[in-house]
Order: C-alpha cells, then structure tokens, then sequence
C-alpha cells in the first residue's frame, strides 16, 4: 500500500508541475512574449513613417527652390475673402480627392474656425465611402495639397450597405474625417510661418 501511496504522490506531483508549468507559460510568458512583438512591431512603423515624412520634407524642400519665399508662404493658406468660400474649397478638395479615388462622398459640412497657436483655421467635416486603398490615396492626395490641408479627426467603420464578398467581408469603409485649412490674414502680415530651405 505505501509503495503504491508514494508512486501515486509523485504521479500527482509531476501532473502539478506540470500544470503549474503550463500556466506560468500561458499567462506569464506568452503575454510577455506578444507585447514584446506588438512593441517591436509599432517601432518599425514609426520608423518607415519617419522615413516616408523625411523623404517629404526634402522632397518639399528641393521641388520649389528658386521660388520667392512669399509666393511659397501664399500656396500655404486658403484662397477667399470669407471663411465659407474658404470652407467651399476645402469642400472641392475633398471631393476631387475622395471621389478621385475611386470613392463617394456622402456629406460634407463647415465646422466652427479655431484659433490655434497663432493660426486661424477653417476646416469642414465629410462623410465618404471608399475602399481601404482608396481612403489611403485620398489621405495622401489631400495631406500633399496645396494650400496645407490638416486631418484633424478621422473615424472609419466597415460599410453596412455595400455588398460583401464571400467571406462575409465588405471591402467598403464609412469614413468620417475633420480637415482643416490654414485661413490667411490680411495680406499675411499677422501670420508669418518660415519654411525650411
């Protein structure tokens, strides 16, 4: 009897460092594992998308070198003598860009100017439906226009109303994105913004 007595407490001994093993790994070491990936993960993103901003900068730099340095400051503020005409183009950038993606705009409408860091900003609220590829064409067409368009917000959700693929998958987003321009002063003298050479 106490030969069998001490194989059966070192069968259950074994079992329990076992299952004491398999949680440790489970909920110590597997978690540690995955945020190690997800951090080593979101570093290489960055560091493509500094990349990708530094190649823009000196790609902005050198693309209009022997321009005057006021007509360049002028092609960074919003055209018109109200803010609704300045909204108006905001409104048609956002058009050409999200339907010239292959997208549909839904609605647009002006938001309340802002006054930021020195700068008064105009800026106009849109709704569009569009494919993933297509919201980042859009993006990069509107954050590459002239005047500077800023995307303040921007909220997207799978599309209930297009048509889904065999999987079950809509490849349609319902995108709502805030973007804002640059609001000129009179004759620019209260706003001076120097650019990098």
């Amino acid at each position: 009897m106490s030969l069998s007595g001490t194989l059966l407490g070192k069968t259950l001994a074994v079992l329990l460092l076992i299952a004491v093993s398999a949680m440790s790994y489970l909920f110590v070491i597997c978690p540690l594992t995955e945020r190690i990936v997800t951090a080593f993960e979101t570093i290489e993103t960055r560091r493509i998308l500094l990349g990708r901003l530094e190649q823009a900068i000196q790609s902005a730099g050198q693309a209009v070198p022997s321009a005057d340095s006021s007509t360049r400051e002028a092609e960074l503020y919003l055209k018109g003598e109200s803010e609704a005409v300045m909204a108006a183009s905001l409104q048609t950038a956002l058009r050409v860009a999200g339907e010239g993606q292959g997208g549909r705009v839904v609605s647009i409408r002006s938001l309340a100017a802002k006054q930021q860091t020195g700068l008064r900003l105009v800026g106009i609220e849109g709704r569009l439906n569009t494919s993933l590829a297509g919201l980042q064409k859009t993006l990069l067409a509107l954050e590459s226009a002239r005047p500077i368009i800023l995307v303040s917000a921007l909220q997207i959700s799978p599309d209930g109303n297009s048509e889904t693929q065999t999987d079950g998958r809509s490849d349609q987003l319902s995108v709502r994105l805030e973007i804002y321009g640059v609001a000129a002063s009179k004759g620019q003298e209260a706003v001076n913004v120097p650019l990098r050479q």
